[in-house]
């Protein structure tokens, strides 16, 4: 089979927008921990890693993969007068790969 991908008197064929899919198979996943450290504190950390389907085709006609999220945190819970009040102080790194962007070489009808 051949993807057409194409600009036919200023229309994008139609069978291109709908014939072709990912077939990526991707696993999301959490996973988190704490401890107790002594009576008023807890320390935690925790991964994510997550993806996002998104449309649209490569110039080669290839669909465009998933976004990739990953996201690491760490932080320390600290209980006040007696559990009665909560404070946290937390760091978080996230990172997205693989975002689609128009390409500037493109022309109006391209876009």
């Amino acid at each position: 089979d051949v993807l057409q991908l194409g600009v036919d008197e200023g229309t994008i064929l139609p069978d291109a927008l709908f014939s072709e899919r990912s077939r990526e198979t991707v696993l999301s996943l959490r996973i988190a921990g704490s401890y107790d450290i002594g009576t008023a504190f807890t320390g935690f950390v925790g991964y994510a890693r997550t993806a996002e389907p998104q449309s649209g085709f490569q110039r080669s006609g290839e669909a465009i993969g998933t976004i990739r999220n990953s996201a690491v945190e760490g932080g320390l819970r600290w209980r006040i007068d007696e559990g009665r009040a909560l404070a946290s102080l937390t760091a978080y790194r996230i990172s997205q790969g693989n975002i689609a962007i128009d390409d500037p070489a493109n022309t109006p009808l391209e876009s």
